[in-house]
């Protein structure tokens, strides 16, 4: 949640800047073109369920425009109250970095449950040393 709260402040303060680019009457076009693209970018990576919650606040609740970190989590907190329970375990898991199985949408097993009395044995990738 996280990763998806910076994202929605990355998106915003984007949206601002394209929209100050667009009223700067000194920049050229492209210039202006660029800007929009950048927000586009960060767009894409954004589920579309939860832009849609992002594009309906900020047009209704023009107060939370100030603060992007704001804006963030009233999208998170629309977003995630809009959704069924199985949906919710989905955005929860969309930027975790192990997602955990959801049994609920994926009607596949995954590696490392339990199949028939057995483990299927999983990959264990060694972790990074972080430099402190």
């Amino acid at each position: 949640m996280k990763t998806m709260m910076d994202l929605l402040t990355s998106l915003r303060r984007m949206d601002a800047a394209a929209e100050a680019a667009a009223r700067n009457c000194q920049l050229s076009p492209g210039e202006k073109e660029t800007a929009r693209r950048h927000v586009d970018l960060v767009r894409e990576v954004i589920p579309a369920h939860i832009l849609v919650h992002y594009d309906e606040l900020k047009t209704k609740a023009s107060d939370l425009l100030d603060s992007p970190e704001l804006l963030s989590m009233a999208v998170l907190l629309t977003s995630y109250r809009s959704l069924p329970v199985g949906r919710r375990k989905t955005l929860l898991n969309h930027f975790n970095k192990n997602p955990k199985p959801n049994l609920l949408t994926s009607g596949r097993r995954q590696r490392g449950q339990v199949r028939t009395g057995r483990v299927v044995p999983t990959v264990v990738q060694p972790q990074m040393a972080t430099a402190d």
